[in-house]
């Protein structure tokens, strides 16, 4: 998921260059081509969606421990 969002702003950054530089068809063909590549990317599924969501957990239950010094 964090690769999608780092190019997906990347993609932006390219997208409002050619735009800035008077290139509307170069800023729509990057555009297109991000979608066509990152359009079915979701995020993580299945074995490794569980595990995070257990670390994720584990880690928010923690946190009370860490605060209060104990460990």
């Amino acid at each position: 998921m964090e690769v999608k969002t780092v190019a997906g702003f990347i993609s932006y950054k390219i997208c409002k260059l050619a735009f800035r530089v008077n290139l509307p068809r170069d800023a729509i063909s990057q555009f297109r081509k991000h979608m066509d590549i990152f359009q079915q990317k979701v995020g993580m599924d299945g074995e490794d969606s569980t595990t995070y969501d257990f670390f994720l957990f584990s880690g928010q239950q923690q946190k009370p421990n860490l605060v209060q010094g104990s460990f």
